[in-house]
């Protein structure tokens, strides 16, 4: 997760660009084939196609654009070059009218970002672009989805390579320090500069204003894939004003918490009598993400783990040409941005739309050291491009064997990328029964299973495994997990930020926060309201007894749109309604946390020195706002860049308007406050990394929907030993090994005799 050259940048100022679903259908072994499915209308939210790509690039690097572009191959840190052509996603206002109403398609706009090294200071800008494939085209600066009224932003590292070059100048002139105290030598000493024992400076993501200059700490990694696992405890803090690396200089350098001005004092108490020299990080099997060998023992076996199949084909229905996707009746459009990653798009239950979208918006992590490294990183993974680092998911390890797999594509930089199974949806039995209940003689039990729609983006040292899950009764589950290589410190009795995990290494405490959004269209979505649902202790007099102490059921209307956090004990629930039904309640789903470890975490610092108003989302667990097409996403990349600043602050989204009868949208985060232990190492365990939030039904169907689609047996019991099963469904295998009845014992009185039987 450091600038170690200058893919990080190339990622940085591409983050904005788009993924395009690439239809074929990835082909694994045991896999069977959907039946197919015609989509209700077309997939008014799939990116730019192959041609109008190459259509809306041509034409931005014509007179008409007026941006006077270079071509990426041929470009140098001081030209202009285009690094986003992504469709710019209709608004909703547009979209439902098409979609409900069946008035025309959204016309289709681009969103272009362009690096503007030509300009000073240097930026990232943002434009509109369409309508598309129309005579009246046009450009023009995009400002209308971002409340800063801005439509760039300053680009504080332009011209990376410049930078990665001066770093390594920087370290040349204490190679022979660095090869003393940290015990192995630079790339650039070496002949190709590779291998895992070579060392090479990296920059922290985040640069800070101190009386006007931009100041940047620098440290020392292994290249190594472990690299987070071994830091050392040598870090230089460096003035980078300016685009002229000549004007750059290191301002101090810090070792075992003193301080040097300069390479001069430095290399004085270097080579003075009595300078303390610290432990090194090094490499080896203890970062192998390898197996060990079992112990020899015969508890522990060989052989494979169960394995889930799918005998009687998928129930799953694909449109592949309009991302469509049907499954026990909820249906659902979906499509790939390289920022966010997957997101589902008119998902409707039995025909009635429950959302209009479910998407990631932001994925943050905030770490606490008393190093300047893990100080000061806060890192804002759109930045990244979370989208563009989905990774190809293994069949029969990542998702079952059965699952369908999905190809995707996205643009940047004027190319064209294809990542083959980076997308997989499929149906999975739980590992509990759906309902099941015993009365006098009988028992009834019935099988429970989900629709899953996964990803994997393996962004720095972590890899996000997000589920969008779908449950027979209509609920509606977002989930995450977490494993990878944890970020840790160089240990120095660095107490309370986390704990001494190997030798040279300490633990880090940080947050994960994850923010969502889901626009909830309840009855259409127009007229929802928010209720909050309490149970409360109260003493309650009552005619036919003296006064009890009791609990009920509290309803408040939420009035404004606000931010909350999950109420202790549980005591309150939240429910977004619409419609009354025949009975006179009120239809709605309730948002809750979900079937992960505990509840869902928001950022620990309320005013983060770091952040600043660029994640004004993380500060709550949940946010209820009204609908606006003038705010479609709780975050932006360039946030990162301007967190001061920002091109949406969030915080603004919240000003005081109602949410009586109005179209809501639910911000939700997901995340943990994580403090690794000698358990993460190697690797952080999605175990006890998983956090979910849950939309479920409330009063929402006349009666559990979910009894007509499981399967269930029912055991009448006619004496010992045996029993009558009527079966639901198809059967789930022959009863085995159960037992219908048991011949009780009395405990008061007894004997010996009886306790004999």
């Amino acid at each position: 997760m450091f600038c170690l050259n200058s893919y990080l940048f190339s990622l940085l100022l591409a983050a904005t660009i788009p993924f395009v679903l690439y239809q074929a259908w990835l082909t694994v072994p045991n896999a069977h084939n959907p039946a197919s499915s015609s989509a209700r209308r077309e997939n008014i939210w799939s990116d730019l196609t192959e041609r109008e790509s190459i259509d809306l690039i041509r034409w931005l690097h014509g007179p008409s654009s007026g941006l006077n572009l270079t071509a990426v191959r041929a470009a140098t840190h001081a030209d202009d070059i285009l690094l986003v052509a992504e469709l710019l996603r209709p608004n909703k206002t547009d979209a439902v009218a098409f979609l409900d109403r069946s008035g025309p398609a959204p016309l289709r706009f681009a969103r272009v970002t362009v690096k503007r090294n030509s300009v000073e200071p240097p930026d990232v800008a943002e434009y509109l672009v369409g309508p598309l494939g129309h005579s009246s085209q046009t450009i023009e600066p995009l400002r209308f989805v971002y409340n800063s009224g801005r439509s760039a932003t300053v680009n504080p590292a332009a011209d990376v390579v410049a930078l990665s070059r001066w770093m390594d100048e920087v370290a040349l002139e204490v190679a022979d320090i660095i090869d003393d105290l940290l015990r192995r030598p630079l790339h650039g000493q070496t002949q190709d500069g590779a291998g895992q024992d070579v060392l090479e400076p990296s920059s922290n993501d985040q640069t800070f204003i101190e009386d006007g200059r931009v100041m940047r700490w620098v440290t020392f990694f292994p290249v190594s894939d472990a690299s987070t696992l071994l830091p050392q405890g040598l870090y230089f803090k460096a003035d980078t004003t300016g685009r002229d690396p000549a004007q750059w200089k290191v301002v101090m350098w810090l070792y075992n918490g003193i301080t040097y001005p300069s390479i001069k004092e430095f290399r004085a108490a270097w080579q003075s009598s009595g300078f303390e020299k610290l432990e090194s990080g090094i490499d080896g099997t203890w970062t192998a993400l390898e197996p060990d060998l079992p112990p020899n023992n015969e508890e522990y076996s060989t052989n494979a783990p169960p394995n889930v199949l799918q005998p009687h084909g998928s129930r799953i229905k694909l449109d592949r040409a309009q991302s469509f996707v049907s499954w026990m009746g909820f249906s659902f459009n979906f499509a790939f941005s390289q920022v966010n990653g997957v997101a589902l798009y008119d998902m409707r239950l039995d025909g009635e739309r429950i959302m209009y979208e479910l998407s990631l918006q932001e994925a943050m992590a905030h770490y606490a050291g008393n190093d300047p490294i893990q100080s000061s990183t806060a890192f804002l993974d759109s930045l990244f491009g979370v989208g563009t680092q989905v990774a190809a998911l293994v069949p029969g390890y990542d998702c079952p064997t059965y699952a369908h797999f999905f190809n995707v594509s996205y643009h940047r930089m004027e190319t064209t990328y294809r990542r083959p199974g980076a997308l997989c949806i499929f149906e999975s039995p739980t590992d509990y029964p759906l309902q099941r209940h015993s009365r006098g003689r009988a028992v009834t039990s019935f099988t429970n299973s989900v629709l899953i729609v996964r990803t994997i983006a393996v962004v720095g040292n972590y890899d996000y495994l997000v589920d969008y899950i779908m449950y027979l009764d209509g609920a509606v589950e977002v989930k995450v997990r977490a494993s990878g290589y944890i970020q840790g410190a160089f240990y120095r009795n660095n107490t309370g930020y986390g704990y001494r995990v190997h030798e040279a290494l300490s633990s880090s405490i940080h947050d994960h926060v994850l923010n969502f959004k889901a626009d909830i269209d309840i009855t259409g979505g127009a007229q929802n309201s928010l209720a909050k649902l309490t149970v409360a202790e109260k003493v309650v007099e009552y005619p036919w007894s003296a006064p009890r102490n009791t609990m009920v059921l509290e309803r408040t209307v939420v009035e404004e749109e606000c931010a909350v956090n999950w109420p202790a004990n549980s005591a309150s629930m939240y429910v977004i309604t619409g419609e009354t039904n025949h009975l006179g309640e009120k239809r709605g789903y309730r948002v809750m946390p979900g079937t992960g470890v505990g509840s869902p975490a928001h950022l620990t610092m309320q005013n983060s020195s770091l952040l600043l108003r660029a994640a004004e989302w993380a500060k709550h667990d949940v946010f209820f706002t009204r609908q606006k097409d003038t705010e479609p996403r709780s975050a932006v990349p360039a946030n990162a860049l301007s967190p001061g600043d920002p091109l949406v602050d969030f915080g603004r989204f919240l000003d005081g308007e109602s949410l009586v009868d109005q179209d809501i949208v639910v911000w939700f985060n997901l995340g943990m406050h994580h403090v690794p232990h000698t358990g993460d190492i190697p690797n952080t365990l999605m175990t006890t990394s998983a956090s979910s939030v849950m939309f479920a039904p409330h009063n929402f169907h006349v009666r559990d929907r979910s009894r007509a689609m499981t399967s269930g047996v029912r055991v009448d019991v006619k004496g010992a030993g045996r029993y009558n099963a009527t079966y639901f469904g198809a059967p789930q295998g022959d009863l085995g090994a159960f037992v219908p009845s048991v011949r009780p014992v009395r405990k008061f009185p007894t004997n010996d005799s009886e306790l004999a039987l």
